[in-house]
């Protein structure tokens, strides 16, 4: 990233990565929401003891 005050390591990649993934995720959901449709839904499996 070239900033000073951010070390740049492969944790910090995979962290950045996963906040990318978070934040697009979120976005789907809020676009699914505009077109009326469920922001997110569960399958649930009655017969299993969960």
């Amino acid at each position: 990233m070239g900033i000073s005050f951010v070390k740049e390591n492969v944790l910090n990649m995979i962290g950045m990565c996963i906040g990318r993934e978070d934040y697009l995720l979120g976005q789907i959901g809020l676009m699914r929401k505009l077109l009326g449709l469920n922001g997110m839904s569960y399958d649930l499996d009655e017969s299993l003891n969960y």
